[in-house]
């Protein structure tokens, strides 16, 4: 049985709403990571707490502790109890009834307006029956689009937990996805009609608001952990692609850099695999990257492309699905698969001045329209308040 948690008195007065945002997994921005769900939830509680609420991050963390993360965000860490792996096919059942234990005594004495929970380890099931109307589940890019893309076969618990996964879709009263692709994505794995689905796009800090220091301008940059699903392979072999007039710097940031090290030498790539940095580390990075390629075979949504949008950089993403979406027309399309587009998309934004500086008022100026952390959170209070008291979608 999870224990209790500390509980802190809110203050009704100044936040008249809470949302527990429950999620499997929490930290601050990993080094050299942008995404993630541990990234999401804090981005989403920092929205929400701007705009007045107070937001429980109810974590289940193995080595977790309980306080306040900023004014109006506490850290909840759940423990779940811990299931002999010859009963690994019963660990969502067991884990979602302690989870919503949990929740519940929470929510008995401060109660919340809204209880979100990420679409994972087939936690969800009994908070979807315990909240009813009040329970969102947030869909995150699932199991299913990491495994497409890779060998890796589904254990037996493992599908387990994707048939509670399921059940926790058809129970639950609102269902979100990141981007209108991913909905499509996501009504499919889960045989739901997609029109029941709500799409709710993410948001980033603005990391201009305090300016931006002038420095060298001339790397082409990949974010991400280095995995097939993101394309780290396309995008080293774009960077092989011969280009005399591109003297730019490429440079890949992520996990698992050893992966690929055999892949660049093969094709003698013009690469530097970096692992994890540092954020002082990631910063100068950013500062010095003149173009962002993200050529990610699937994505739910895309955060590192959001944070190249909000530093006026150009974005070299695939035609189609849900980083056309986000880029819009502040991006370079090009064709899936294909690196020697990749290659002359850069090529393109090196020798055309006026090209590369349209792009780069368009990136800012969607960014300041569509996905700030202001307008993330207007987003989320309008969903868990309901859309209908504004007449306005949630997007």
């Amino acid at each position: 049985m999870a224990p209790q948690p500390e509980i802190i008195p809110p203050d009704p007065a100044s936040r008249p709403h809470r949302l527990a945002l429950v999620t499997p997994e929490y930290s601050d921005l990993i080094p050299g990571e942008i995404g993630g769900l541990g990234r999401y939830a804090r981005l989403a509680a920092e929205s929400l707490a701007a705009q007045g609420w107070a937001v429980d991050l109810v974590y289940t963390g193995r080595n977790g502790v309980a306080g306040e993360l900023a004014p109006g965000i506490r850290l909840m860490p759940v423990r779940l109890p811990s299931v002999h792996w010859h009963l690994g096919a019963f660990e969502p059942f067991i884990h979602g009834l302690s989870l919503m234990l949990a929740v519940r005594r929470l929510d008995a004495q401060s109660r919340y307006t809204a209880v979100e929970c990420g679409h994972r380890a087939g936690l969800g099931w009994a908070l979807a029956l315990m909240f009813g109307d009040r329970f969102f589940l947030r869909f995150h890019t699932s199991d299913t689009q990491h495994l497409r893309y890779n060998i890796t076969t589904l254990s037996p618990n493992e599908r387990a937990a994707k048939r509670w996964d399921r059940i926790t879709a058809r129970l639950a009263a609102h269902r979100v996805a990141n981007s209108r692709a991913h909905a499509v994505e996501m009504a499919e794995e889960t045989r739901i009609d997609p029109a029941r689905f709500e799409v709710v796009h993410h948001g980033t800090p603005d990391p201009l608001v305090s300016g931006s220091s002038q420095q060298r301008r001339d790397r082409i940059l990949f974010l991400g952990a280095m995995e097939s699903r993101k394309g780290t392979d396309l995008f080293i072999k774009a960077s092989a692609v011969p280009m005399p007039q591109v003297d730019g710097r490429w440079t890949a940031i992520g996990r698992w850099p050893e992966r690929y090290a055999n892949l660049a030498r093969e094709c003698g790539a013009r690469v530097e695999l970096l692992g994890a940095q540092s954020n002082a580390a990631l910063h100068q990075y950013w500062e010095e990257t003149r173009c962002v390629v993200v050529p990610s075979r699937y994505e739910s949504f895309g955060l590192v492309a959001i944070e190249a949008l909000s530093r006026g950089l150009p974005v070299i993403v695939p035609r189609g699905g849900a980083l056309e979406e986000v880029v819009g027309s502040a991006g370079v399309l090009v064709d899936p698969e294909r690196p020697d587009q990749i290659a002359s998309a850069v090529a393109a934004l090196w020798n055309d001045l006026a090209l590369e500086q349209s792009l780069q008022r368009a990136a800012r100026d969607r960014f300041l329209s569509q996905f700030t952390l202001a307008r993330f959170g207007e987003r989320l209070a309008q969903l868990f308040l309901g859309s209908a008291a504004t007449g306005a979608p949630p997007c």
